[in-house]
Formats: C-alpha cells, sequence, structure tokens
C-alpha cells in the first residue's frame, strides 16, 4: 500500500510506480488471452459452409431489361379498366383526374387556351364592384 500516495475526490486510488506499471500489464495479458481464445462459450461459432466459387462461364447472361413505358403499359390498361368499374368509396376521391398526354400540338392548344381566355369577362376592381351595387359575389349580400 506504499504505492498509494493519494485518493482522488470519489474516495479511488491514484496509483504511482509500480502498481500501476503491473495493472497495466495484467491488462494488456487478460486482453491478448481474450483475443487469443476467439467466441466466448456464451455465443456459439458460427458453421463455417465453404460455397464452390461459380466460373463467369457458367453463369448465363444478363437479359436486357425493357423500357420502363413498356413495362407499364399492360399494368395500367388493367388499372384503367378495373377503376371504371370500381366505385368510389370515399368522397375526396370523386374529383379525381386522370392526366393524359394531349393529342393536339403545342401551337393549338397555345390557341385554344387564348380563346377561352378572351371569351371570360373582364373582372371588375374591388372599387368598381362597390360603385355598381349589385351582388358581384354572389352570396346573395
Amino acid at each position: 500500500m506504499s504505492d498509494l500516495k493519494n485518493i482522488s475526490e470519489n474516495g479511488a486510488p491514484i496509483l504511482h510506480g509500480e502498481a500501476l506499471k503491473r495493472i497495466r500489464e495484467d491488462v494488456a495479458k487478460r486482453f491478448a488471452e481474450a483475443l487469443g481464445q476467439g467466441a466466448t462459450t456464451l455465443v456459439p461459432p458460427k458453421p463455417s459452409e465453404e460455397r464452390p466459387l461459380l466460373a463467369p462461364a457458367s453463369l448465363a447472361p444478363a437479359r436486357p431489361l425493357r423500357p420502363l413505358h413498356e413495362i407499364a403499359t399492360p399494368i395500367l390498361k388493367v388499372a384503367t379498366r378495373q377503376a371504371g368499374s370500381t366505385p368510389v368509396r370515399h368522397i375526396r376521391h370523386q374529383e379525381t383526374f386522370e392526366i393524359v398526354r394531349p393529342t393536339e400540338s403545342l401551337e393549338e392548344l397555345f390557341k385554344e387556351s387564348i380563346a377561352v381566355l378572351a371569351d371570360l369577362p373582364q373582372q371588375a376592381t374591388r372599387q368598381q364592384r362597390h360603385e355598381m351595387g349589385e351582388d358581384v359575389w354572389g352570396d346573395g349580400e
């Protein structure tokens, strides 16, 4: 106990000299023993199964994958057919829309949208609505 010179705040002895050296050697020796033993008795060793390596020539060549649109087309056809005959089970699903690729050209679509916008009535400004005195909002007030 002559190696105990100080005691730390929690009561553990602070070791110096030969005692510290012996403890370090003991810990290192026990770690070396544990590493040399391998798996402990608590963990059973895994059975090692040796698999024969497959030669690259024995593997069949991979089939080229089809493009995604070719894979998805029959699935979408079945889903579309079933969706038409399936009743709507929830009210929020009634207002769903199916998005399809347009058959018209871009120029035709622009012309149609401009024509629809030209037919819309001009919206009155807030000041004009107050001056009109009629029910612009359509809420009956």
